[in-house]
């Protein structure tokens, strides 16, 4: 009993430690902080202990005889071997369980507090349970139920999980409360039978023993020992070699091991009731073992996890459990040709390859390759989808690249996406691969860089935070060698504003010269050099758009020229240590300065500020920043690209357009007539240049999508007699959005007649279209068309 209480007790306080110093002490005193409380909490504890002895008095002599030594049983040994097994199933289980509630939410630290403090609660009620109610000297031996029952609920927990809204979790706003909603559910009960088999084993090995705390001592030891050995061969064996579904069965049938160690003979008072409740707790150990194989986790865990994306078009390519995460690679594919891949590991969109995502994680070379006269060596930290390692690998000035990431199987699945080796960026005989933490890799290296890049996991997720802080940027500014630049990915959905702020104020503490972009929508882009830094010639700014490989893909990802890099300027450092001046930095000591939650809304008032085209434009033309670094003629240049900028931005952030005339083709004709961009075109009418080229090889020219996408390109390429002979078949076959389009090409043609005529037909009702009435408002307006 005394065990009992004390396990559980000191469980609880675990518990209670746990989600202290996450929901308070680091907020309040950061890491070190939080040390120095736990070091005076445990000082506490001590006087507590020496005082509890001193108001005691002295002991009393002992009658007992001097303590001989242990003589151990075959029945000692088979419990210790029991403690032990319980112990590291338990850590085994908190490992899989961990990565099996990370496919249903983003692991920040604050979500693995939670799941570690319904482990721990449940272990300390379960022992306090078991002291009050199951160790009393007249209780039948419970051991071998009780671990039947752990294997069984397991099981049943598991299953029960295939519909992760069961219950009343949709009455749960909010993250941490959902997490917390699962972890009971899935955790919990499982947890406090682990409490009761600790201290009936405890019971057991008592009565073996004969002595208080040499059984307590003996029954820690071995209880502890097998946690520590099960959490590693959780992590190391069973997830990446069993998978999350085998590992919860096989622990399972480990407890089955339990039970046959614990198994004893009760007093003969005790025989009938022992056996009930053993074949009682068999039979439902049997029963779930055959529940189990009909919910595998490929047909419905995986699926649900998977939803979005598969909403979206995208199939399953690969799952791939590994020591650090699990992974999922997905492609869609779209005129008979792979269109785009994703990158999910646990519950998360990581990386992917559309032309979104290619835009930013490219603009991390393409920015700094642009500005430095001369990159030999780059360093790459985080890999994803590859598109900055392919960039990098595009780059024929680097004569050396290293390549950092922590999982092995992240490179590995790579081919997916990259079935060449001419192609795959690893492949590249410049490239050397480092499988290892990216921070550490910085502090050991002795190398130094012309540019480092990255593309960590989003900033929320537990420990990616200190690859965002004071520190951090340090390390890289201390890599790089003079003149030496670097990119870094700054995430506007993943961060309050407050937070954006921390980390800008923490990277413009280390690089004076600095400033930030907007890589594609809310994707930014933070930029330092390691001064002092100078202009570039313009040939050298532009020799990227003059290289074969390099200038196709500029241009396809809407870099169609030199100067419209500049124009995705937001901010130069001056101008961020403004805006930060009231925020304090993010360090490694206050982790929480980037709250472990996600934001609940994205477009903040300074955001917008920051992303207005005029307000860019001012600052980008008043910059000593751009001055310093950017060619003349190019400066110039990029400052009569900002105006299209709002648009580019509102369609990679998901945004519609503002006002009671953006209509999509009077968007069109706003970029045809002001600007001399393409991509643009494009984007606005939903393709882009890869859904392009697949159209172009596609086998069924006749088909009316195809040739309105063709009619689409030839209208961004401004040939507009061309348009119309796309949009004319296109039309013909079947009614709709390229009705209008060719109203509109006729128009650019100044064939109004032939204009007039379609629109007439179009408002007979022969060519529906949700935004049809202002589209032809537009057209008429614009045009002076006369169709009513």
């Amino acid at each position: 009993q005394s065990l009992g209480v004390l396990y559980g007790c000191n469980t609880l306080g675990g518990m209670a430690g746990a989600l202290l110093s996450e929901m308070l002490l680091i907020d309040v005193f950061g890491i070190r902080g939080t040390g120095v409380v736990a070091m005076l909490a445990s000082c506490v504890a001590a006087v507590s202990a020496v005082s509890l002895v001193l108001w005691a008095g002295p002991a009393e002599p002992s009658s007992r005889p001097a303590a001989s030594p242990v003589a151990f049983s075959i029945r000692s040994w088979r419990l210790l071997g029991a403690a032990f097994l319980s112990g590291a199933i338990l850590l085994a289980l908190e490992v899989v369980w961990f990565r099996f509630m990370a496919l249903f939410a983003v692991g920040t630290s604050l979500n693995f507090a939670l799941m570690l403090s319904v482990v721990l609660a449940g272990i300390g009620i379960g022992s306090v349970i078991a002291s009050r109610w199951l160790c009393g000297p007249s209780f039948c031996r419970l051991e071998s139920a009780v671990a039947l029952l752990s294997g069984a609920l397991l099981i049943c927990t598991y299953v029960s999980f295939s519909s992760p809204t069961w219950g009343l979790e949709f009455l749960i706003q909010s993250e941490a409360g959902l997490v917390l909603a699962r972890s009971l559910r899935l955790m919990f009960f499982v947890s406090i039978l682990s409490g009761v088999l600790f201290t009936v084993i405890g019971k057991a090995l008592h009565d073996e023993l004969a002595s208080d705390t040499r059984a307590a001592g003996y029954l820690t030891l071995a209880n502890t020992s097998g946690a520590m050995i099960g959490a590693l061969l959780s992590g190391f064996l069973l997830l990446p070699v069993l998978g999350m579904e085998l590992s919860f069965f096989t622990l399972a049938l480990a407890y089955a091991v339990v039970a046959m160690l614990t198994a004893s003979r009760s007093a003969s008072g005790q025989q009938v009731i022992r056996r009930l409740v053993l074949g009682c707790t068999g039979g439902l150990f049997g029963l779930s073992l055959v529940l189990f194989v009909f919910r595998p986790m490929h047909t419905e865990i995986f699926p649900h996890v998977l939803r979005s994306n598969h909403e979206l078009g995208y199939q399953t390519m690969a799952i791939r459990e590994s020591p650090t995460e699990t992974i999922f690679y997905l492609q869609r594919s779209h005129w008979g040709q792979p269109d785009s891949h994703v990158l999910q590991t646990n519950s998360h969109n990581m990386s992917a390859t559309h032309v979104q995502a290619r835009a930013y994680m490219k603009f991390f070379v393409y920015l700094p390759v642009a500005l430095h006269p001369s990159p030999r060596r780059a360093l790459l930290i985080s890999y994803g989808v590859g598109s900055t390692a392919r960039a990098l690998t595009d780059t024929h000035s680097l004569e050396h690249i290293d390549i950092v990431d922590i999982s092995r199987d992240i490179l590995e699945l790579n081919r997916i996406v990259y079935p060449r080796s001419r192609d795959y960026p690893l492949a590249d005989p410049r490239v050397d691969v480092h499988v290892e933490d990216g921070r550490f890799f910085l502090q050991t290296t002795t190398e130094s860089y012309d540019l480092i890049t990255a593309e960590p996991p989003p900033p929320k997720a537990a420990g990616v935070g200190s690859l965002y802080s004071r520190e951090y940027f340090q390390l890289i500014h201390d890599r790089l060698n003079v003149g030496g630049m670097t990119t870094y990915w700054l995430p506007m959905t993943e961060v309050e504003e407050s937070e954006s702020r921390a980390i800008m104020r923490a990277f413009t503490e280390v690089f004076s010269e600095s400033s930030l972009w907007m890589g594609s929508g809310t994707e930014w882009i933070l930029f330092g050099v390691r001064g002092p830094a100078k202009a570039v010639s313009a040939q050298e700014f532009a020799r990227q758009w003059n290289d074969p490989v390099v200038g196709r893909e500029l241009r396809g990802l809407g870099f169609e020229s030199p100067a419209q890099l500049g124009a995705h300027f937001l901010a130069d450092g001056d101008e961020l240590r403004r805006l930060t001046q009231d925020q304090l930095p993010l360090v490694d000591d206050f982790p929480h300065r980037l709250a472990p939650r996600f934001p609940v809304q994205t477009i903040e008032r300074e955001y917008a500020r920051l992303i207005d085209p005029e307000s860019s434009r001012r600052r980008f033309a008043q910059s000593a920043h751009i001055r310093r670094l950017w060619p003349e003629q190019v400066r110039t240049d990029s400052l009569a690209l900002f105006p299209a900028r709002q648009q580019i931005h509102d369609i990679f952030a998901g945004l519609r357009a503002v006002g009671p005339d953006q209509t999509t083709l009077a968007r069109v004709h706003w970029v045809l007539t002001q600007t001399d961009l393409e991509n643009l075109v494009l984007w606005i009418l939903g393709t882009d240049a890869d859904e392009l080229r697949a159209v172009r090889r596609f086998n069924g020219q006749n088909y009316f999508l195809v040739q309105q996408r063709l009619g689409d390109a030839a209208l961004a390429e401004r040939k507009y007699e061309l348009a119309v002979r796309h949009f004319t078949r296109a039309h013909r076959q079947q009614r709709g959005v390229a009705s209008y389009r060719l109203i509109y090409a006729l128009c650019l043609t100044q064939q109004k007649t032939e204009a007039e005529a379609l629109a007439r037909e179009v408002i007979a009702g022969r060519a529906a279209h949700p935004d049809g009435p202002r589209t032809l408002n537009f057209l008429e307006d614009t045009f002076d068309l006369h169709f009513r």
